[in-house]
């Protein structure tokens, strides 16, 4: 597993953009990945005044037509791609870890159960 990380630029109109139809992140992510489609989880994560986008895989991705659109303006594309499976292994029963968590809401009720029935 894969922990991949890129800066976007906030200035950029394509950005902007692509926060207003998420799918045009969705669809950068997908074509940083060659061969068959699997899940491959991200988000758009903000750490300080710099706003990233984290993308967890099984294959380390290739982000340089995400960095065009996306990404500072730089002389060289720039993300980081680091083993995942490191934090994984370090995970024991009865450690405590922070984390923050962005969740998509849901709603369910008694109706909804009644029709899917």
């Amino acid at each position: 597993m894969y922990l991949t990380r890129m800066e976007l630029d906030m200035r950029r109109k394509k950005t902007m953009l692509a926060f207003a139809n998420r799918r045009l992140f969705h669809g950068a992510v997908e074509a940083a990945f060659e061969g068959e489609r699997k899940r491959r989880l991200w988000r758009i994560d903000r750490l300080g005044n710099a706003c990233y986008l984290l993308i967890v895989s099984e294959d380390k991705p290739n982000l340089q037509f995400a960095f065009e659109q996306f990404g500072p303006y730089q002389k060289e594309p720039y993300w980081e791609t680091k083993s995942y499976d490191i934090l994984l292994d370090r995970i024991e029963n009865g450690s405590r870890w922070q984390f923050r968590l962005t969740a998509n809401p849901t709603i369910s009720s008694s109706k909804d159960r009644m029709v899917n029935q």
